[in-house]
């Protein structure tokens, strides 16, 4: 019989908290979940059976246990149960947090973990809990969010003199 020591094909599970992103079927009873998490930005799962569907919103904060196997890109939902609920479930404040998960899932692709971006979708979720005032959401929620990615912060008189950016020659 042959064993090998090199590495383990099956992985402990472990314990994480996230924000749910989407939520997509994949088959008659499997769906895939795409999240953002501090330790490792985004990240996949396979989600195995319906039972999962009114906890795994998107724009819902998670902590769940997942199973990583080595060199695989996703991995599978042991469980989960909702951190933070929102107390605010009509339909404007739903599509503000639909919005949002839209937001995310087409700027945020590759697996980097970013602990300030990670507090700060926290606080929006939070924080869009608690008010009322839905109009300017959006656009501040956009301006925040591209700064934070690294394309924001800078108005036209700056990028005069950025090398690899020379938007007044695109202009004219």
């Amino acid at each position: 019989m042959y064993l090998c020591t090199e590495f383990n094909v099956f992985s402990m599970p472990h314990q994480t908290q996230a924000i749910v992103l989407t939520l997509r079927a994949k088959g008659d009873n499997s769906s895939l979940m795409d999240v953002y998490t501090r330790e490792s930005g985004r990240a996949t799962y396979l989600v195995y059976g319906q039972r999962w569907k009114s906890t795994l919103q998107p724009m819902s904060v998670v902590s769940m246990t997942v199973q990583q196997q080595p060199n695989r890109e996703i991995g599978t939902l042991v469980s989960a149960e909702r951190v933070f609920v929102p107390q605010k479930q009509d339909v404007k404040h739903h599509c503000m947090y639909l919005f949002m998960a839209e937001a995310l899932e087409k700027s945020l692709r590759h697996p980097l973990a970013d602990d300030a971006l990670y507090d700060w979708l926290i606080e929006e979720i939070k924080k869009l809990d608690l008010t009322d005032e839905l109009q300017a959401f959006p656009s501040s929620f956009m301006t925040r969010l591209s700064e934070l990615l690294g394309y924001g912060g800078a108005i036209l008189d700056e990028w005069r003199y950025l090398k690899s950016l020379d938007i007044i020659q695109t202009i004219y």
